[in-house]
């Protein structure tokens, strides 16, 4: 313990490193926020250190070179502001914009405390160096070429304005106080990395599953939600959602320690079978949630990855004989969506993965093609396009826009994404009965879009007695009256 306590052993400039490398982020707001608190604090004694020097001091005069702090303080400001209240944290540009700052704030200490006073010694610059250390969090390299490079500057300046005698005390009392900064950087550099440090092994303690080892729910949600919502417009993701199936059978017919072991297998599944820097998470009892980021144009690899999950999980044995499965919901954003809206859109695929009898994945992509919501659309799920061209110009005037589907999935992948201005549905049965049916339960049972007036058009009249009994708001046997059908959801 007492050797990483000593600032010239090699671990505690290895720390250093490590805290500057895995809290880039968090010293990039850091430094940004010190240096709002700094132009704030400026501004002020600024104001108040002229204010009272042409109060107290009799033949004090407000020199031009006074004015040049004012600009600095305005543009920085600016920038400031403008980074803070940015959606997206670039540590790069921060860094360039704070030690563009400092600077020019040095620069502009520098000839204050220089060009008005040939016959006086300095004063600002030893004392605004040494606080340097404490204003801004940088590798130790970088304070060291930058406070080389300012005290240069100073000594120039000293040198050519002041009479040598007083120049010789300030480049001394200027250098005290660089030596002085450096040491404290160091030191200060050491005590940030080992809070740094402890933070870090605190969140992670706070924010990892003890059970599976991957992201908590909290943890997990909020991660993914923040990437989303960062994201650029041609950064292509894909939210995959995970449950067991039966889990509640295990734990209550095999016991808790079973299920437990089988759930930290899950998690070491997820962690092999995914890169690591895409978000994994444990976001409930028996369910699992992962963003996929920057997937590749060709998304077989997420077929794959299901497929390897799905295989993995069922090959899974107890020792009581347990056949063990998962239902999976993949939806690929290829538009701006929210975080909320992925969500939904992948449990609605899970929730379809299950009423296809689990043990499978069902993927689809959200497009990007967004509707105002109060725009009112119709969907037409049918594979008949001559009958599909007739409805549309049927209700062409009484919707804003028509939607058509030739299959199912498509048309759950559908109303999942447009279930705000979906208000109708036709579905018609000619030759995908069993496909069709099955949507107008799935519908029915999910709270989001069993609203949705569905109306069924069909050549069997058992099936339409069906959908009625199901929830379908009218049902039409071919050949049907184009004015009863208009008249029900026109």
């Amino acid at each position: 313990m007492q050797q990483n306590q000593n600032i010239f052993n090699s671990s505690y400039s290895k720390r250093i490193r490590t805290y500057m490398k895995s809290c880039s982020e968090d010293i990039s707001e850091t430094n940004l926020s010190m240096q709002y608190q700094i132009l704030i604090c400026m501004s002020v004694l600024y104001v108040v250190l002229i204010a009272a020097a042409l109060l107290i001091l009799r033949n004090f005069r407000i020199h031009p070179v006074y004015y040049t702090l004012l600009p600095v303080f305005i543009i920085f400001g600016a920038l400031n502001y403008y980074l803070k209240n940015s959606s997206k944290i670039n540590s790069k540009l921060i860094k360039l914009e704070c030690i563009s700052f400092y600077v020019l704030f040095f620069i502009c200490i520098i000839l204050t405390d220089i060009i008005p006073y040939k016959t006086t010694k300095a004063s600002l610059f030893p004392i605004v160096i040494v606080s340097f250390s404490a204003l801004y969090i940088d590798y130790y390299p970088i304070y060291i070429i930058l406070e080389l490079a300012l005290f240069t500057f100073y000594c120039i300046c000293d040198i050519t304005w002041k009479i040598p005698e007083i120049a010789m005390s300030d480049i001394f009392d200027g250098f005290a106080g660089m030596v002085v900064s450096l040491v404290t950087a160091y030191i200060v550099l050491g005590i940030r990395a080992k809070q740094g440090k402890l933070t870090s092994e605190l969140k992670e303690k706070t924010s990892t599953d003890f059970l599976t080892g991957l992201l908590n729910k909290a943890t997990c949600e909020q991660m993914v939600s923040e990437y989303i919502n960062r994201k650029s417009d041609d950064n292509t993701c894909a939210l995959i959602v995970i449950d067991i199936d039966n889990f509640k059978s295990v734990n209550d017919k095999l016991g808790h320690e079973v299920g437990d072991a089988f759930l930290t297998h899950v998690g070491r599944i997820l962690t092999h079978t995914f890169r690591t820097n895409d978000i994994i998470g444990r976001v409930g009892g028996d369910e699992f949630m992962i963003l996929v980021r920057r997937i590749p144009a060709n998304e077989t690899i997420l077929n794959k990855r299901c497929e390897q999950i799905l295989k993995s999980i069922s090959d899974y044995k107890s020792d009581k004989g347990w056949n063990f499965s998962c239902s999976i919901g993949v939806v690929i954003d290829k538009g701006i969506h929210s975080y909320e809206e992925l969500n939904r859109m992948a449990d609605d695929c899970l929730y379809l993965a299950k009423a296809k009898g689990k043990d499978c994945y069902v993927k689809w992509s959200a497009s990007g093609n967004k509707y105002d919501k109060s725009l009112k659309l119709l969907l037409i799920s049918s594979n008949n396009e001559k009958e599909t061209d007739a409805m549309v110009n049927m209700f062409k005037y009484d919707y804003d826009d028509i939607i058509v589907s030739d299959n199912a999935i498509e048309t759950v992948n559908i109303l999942s994404q447009y279930k705000d201005n979906i208000k109708s549905m036709i579905l018609t049965l000619e030759k995908t009965e069993t496909d069709n049916i099955d949507i107008l339960k799935y519908v029915k049972q999910r709270p989001a879009l069993a609203d949705v007036n569905t109306v069924v058009v069909t050549n069997d009249n058992a099936i339409n007695l069906e959908a009625v009994k199901i929830g379908a708001i009218g049902a039409f046997s071919k050949p049907y009256r184009e004015e009863n059908l208009k008249k029900l959801i026109g």
